[in-house]
């Protein structure tokens, strides 16, 4: 039976190539902030390296695909909701990176934030079916406990899920600055900080959250 793995999909090169947009932005944000770039030419060139690493990151998603065993009751619905939402990410980066290269930069950061905000949310509606499906999560589960070749995808999925759920939060960050201004970054980092340790609970292997 074709279990549909690719367990050797380099990683590495992906870690390497978010790693070098990171810095990069980090990098001309400090120099925005120091005075040595412009402000408004800083702020497109961080904004569209976080639109790339959203392109990047959602490209390589579908690449690693769980066995079918895996995918519940209808492996069918579950890859197609898959490239649903890596094509919808992936263009959401596009047209992210596109306003900011193109576009005047008044209302950009609100515009923006809109778009990726909009990308996430018709994933999250494609994807809330299959998250709601008890079967498909204990299917998936049982596969990666049974097979480790399926282990090792979910450990990889996890990583870029995990890539996608901070870009997320930069988009909302995005648009709360936009509204309320500096006002909002605590909150929005409290948030941040609250979901993001969901997250990893949520992520992590079965016995540690059933003990």
């Amino acid at each position: 039976m074709s279990t549909e793995l690719f367990p050797r999909y380099p990683m590495t090169r992906l870690m390497v190539t978010v790693g070098g947009l990171v810095a990069l932005v980090l990098v001309v944000a400090v120099a925005r902030d120091q005075g040595v770039v412009d402000p408004d030419l800083g702020r497109r060139v961080v904004a569209i390296g976080l639109g790339l690493v959203l392109v990047v990151t959602s490209n390589a998603f579908p690449k690693l695909v769980r066995p079918l065993t895996a995918q519940g009751s209808n492996p069918g619905r579950a890859l197609a909701a898959e490239r649903f939402a890596a094509r919808t990410l992936v263009l959401t980066g596009i047209a992210f990176v596109a306003l900011w290269a193109l576009g005047p930069i008044e209302h950009l950061m609100r515009i923006s934030a809109l778009v990726g905000l909009t990308g996430f949310g018709l994933v999250g509606v494609s994807q809330l079916r299959l998250v709601l499906d008890g079967n498909t999560r204990s299917r998936r589960a049982e596969a990666a406990d049974e097979d480790p070749a399926a282990k090792e995808v979910a450990t990889k999925r996890t990583a870029i899920v995990g890539l996608l759920h901070a870009l997320l939060w930069a988009f909302a960050m995005l648009l709360a600055d936009s509204i309320w201004g500096d006002r909002a970054a605590p909150w929005m980092v409290i948030a941040f900080v609250l979901a993001t340790g969901a997250f990893v609970r949520a992520s992590g292997p079965r016995s540690s959250r059933s003990s």
